[in-house]
């Protein structure tokens, strides 16, 4: 009787281990992320990266956000590849982050030749828009 509940109890003990690691572990989908594939539509030239407060003119000679109000933040030429931050309701550059950083409350925006890529981590959502006379991919 002593043999029979020792294997009933490390069967029991195996059992419950291999639930366990398995819901520990994250749920891996084959689908890949969308920011890579979504492609936004831009009007007028304007992308919207996040609605009330962050825009990308898609038309500039230089990478250029516009934020909230009459503000607008401008970059390198738009053939120079630049990543910007979007934080507490400022643009910053990687290496000029403030004190206090939070990425959870920010949005990077990658400035590349033929696209501006951006994920806002506040949403865990993202995309890409096209630069006036690049084909769809």
């Amino acid at each position: 009787m002593r043999i029979v509940t020792f294997f009933l109890l490390a069967a029991v003990l195996f059992m419950t281990q291999g639930v366990s690691e398995r819901a520990r572990k994250p749920n891996v989908s084959t689908n890949k992320s969308t920011f890579k594939t979504n492609l936004c539509v831009a009007k007028g030239g304007i992308g919207i990266i996040r609605r009330d407060d962050l825009y990308v003119e898609l038309n500039s000679a230089k990478n250029t956000l516009l934020l909230s109000g009459e503000e607008k933040w401008t970059g390198l030429n738009a053939s120079k590849p630049e990543v910007a931050i979007f934080f507490d309701k400022k643009v910053w550059l990687p290496q000029d982050v403030p004190d206090g950083f939070d990425l959870s409350e920010a949005v990077v925006i990658s400035f590349e030749a033929d696209k501006v890529r951006f994920f806002d981590f506040t949403e865990m959502d993202g995309g890409f828009y096209l630069r006036p006379g690049h084909p769809i991919p």
